[in-house]
């Protein structure tokens, strides 16, 4: 009976000697996490402009590349109200739609009929790459 108990365990050791090797070998060997390099970019020159009596905004501005690779989008522009709540948004094409390098800046412009949203107070612009990183 101690023989038979003796080569039991000796195999239950065995067996678990295998399968930690079989982990450390996958573990160590494995390729490394991808990581997502950050899009970095800074708006500047941002107007937003009211005509025909306050029922079209015209909304302006550039977008500067500050990553250290080119990129390529579009812009989100929100529509908000005095308390800083989304009442809509439009999207615009971004530097006709060609990729901008680093410290490029980009053109982005768009008018928009706000006869339906009386209450926008401000606009806040957001990029949206289109370029797989």
């Amino acid at each position: 009976m101690i023989k038979l108990i003796k080569i039991v365990s000796f195999l239950l050791l065995g067996c678990l000697y295998l399968s930690c090797t079989a982990a450390a070998g996958t573990s160590r060997f494995s390729s490394p996490p991808k990581t997502v390099k950050p899009i970095q970019y800074e708006v500047s020159d941002l107007s937003a402009n009211t005509f025909s009596n306050n029922t079209l905004l015209h909304v302006s501005g550039k977008i500067k590349n500050t990553s250290f690779y080119p990129i390529q989008g579009y812009v989100i522009i929100r529509f908000q109200d005095i308390g800083h709540s989304n009442l809509g948004y439009v999207e615009a094409d971004l530097n006709q739609n060609r990729l901008l390098q680093h410290n490029e800046l980009g053109d982005f412009e768009i008018s928009v009929n706000i006869q339906n949203e009386p209450d926008i107070q401000s606009v806040s612009v957001e990029f949206v790459s289109t370029v797989g990183r």
